[in-house]
């Protein structure tokens, strides 16, 4: 099949192309004009240069193609949330995409969602949300977060417009995602760098619980949605283990996965940031029941794996 793969050259998105044409599909992906791709990089893949606002590239992405993989996005980091910019990438540009592809006659769309999505389901330090039902996929949520309020409306949106184009499509709503190559600047790659140097590792009071998927995996549950007829309705499936650990015996179990000191970690030394939930954890039935497909790896040796790899 021709996948059209947009965010191809992004942390999940690098692995997409790997993983797609690995399962011997032809890939065409959405990439910024005059943008450098590391060497070997989607090797054989399809090049289209344009962005999420340039309607002629959409069309062009999208023409010929049997599934559309959407996984561009943006505020993930905080150095990204700018209001206005969150709005065009994660809200706009979806609905001119879907549209793109149900023109072109594209078979299914595949998007990914985020777990933020629910983080109006409590905020520190509310210790009473420790015990707060797992997220559902059919959970109504208000998120706190600006990059999971965004990336909600936008795929609240998409989905209706797929309903009303009778364009299927599935919905993979994505746990926290980890693994070599990761942004430097995020929690665990920052306590992976200290970790390696025995340095300390200064962070907030660590309750936030997080559940955390390797990004190998989470790629193996799009492998597996290209392949299978989506549902009409736009299904939501939440992509993760099911599993929560909190922030502080995450970065304990790194510091141990070094063989550094983890009295290291220096617990409660930064605040916790405004509106911060509690408790991230999803249901994960329904990707076993629709998919046919669970995560794999184990965290301790993901974590190992990633600490071999440096981040």
């Amino acid at each position: 099949m021709l996948i059209a793969v947009t965010g191809a050259t992004g942390f999940l998105g690098r692995r997409a192309v790997a993983a797609l044409t690995a399962a011997d599909h032809r890939v065409r992906a959405l990439v910024m004009p005059g943008e450098a791709l590391p060497t070997g990089f989607g090797l054989g893949m399809e090049r289209v240069e344009g962005t999420l606002r340039d309607a002629a590239a959409l069309d062009r992405l999208v023409s010929g193609a049997d599934v559309l993989v959407h996984l561009a996005a943006l505020g993930v980091q905080k150095r990204d949330r700018d209001w206005e910019r969150m709005t065009a990438v994660n809200v706009v540009a979806p609905l001119a995409l879907v549209e793109a592809a149900s023109r072109a006659g594209v078979a299914r769309v595949v998007a990914a969602g985020t777990c933020l999505e629910y983080t109006g389901h409590g905020r520190l330090p509310d210790a009473a949300v420790a015990d707060a039902p797992s997220c559902r996929e059919e959970d109504p949520t208000e998120p706190a977060d600006p990059y999971g309020a965004t990336k909600g409306a936008g795929g609240l949106l998409l989905r209706a417009r797929c309903r009303s184009l009778g364009l299927p499509c599935w919905y993979l709503r994505l746990a926290g995602l980890y693994g070599p190559g990761d942004d430097p600047e995020k929690l665990l790659p920052a306590a992976i760098r200290c970790a390696r140097a025995r340095v300390p590792f200064e962070m907030t009071g660590g309750e936030q619980v997080r559940e955390l998927l390797h990004a190998d995996d989470a790629i193996e549950a799009f492998v597996a949605a290209v392949s299978r007829p989506a549902p009409p309705d736009g299904l939501v499936v939440n992509v993760g283990t099911g599993e929560g650990l909190s922030i502080a015996e995450l970065a304990r179990r790194v510091f141990r996965a070094a063989g550094a000191d983890e009295g290291l970690v220096r617990v409660g030394t930064r605040s916790y940031r405004p509106g911060e939930a509690h408790r991230i954890v999803m249901n994960v039935e329904r990707s076993a029941d629709r998919l046919g497909w669970r995560a794999r790896t184990p965290l301790d040796e993901g974590l190992a794996a990633a600490v071999a790899a440096g981040g």
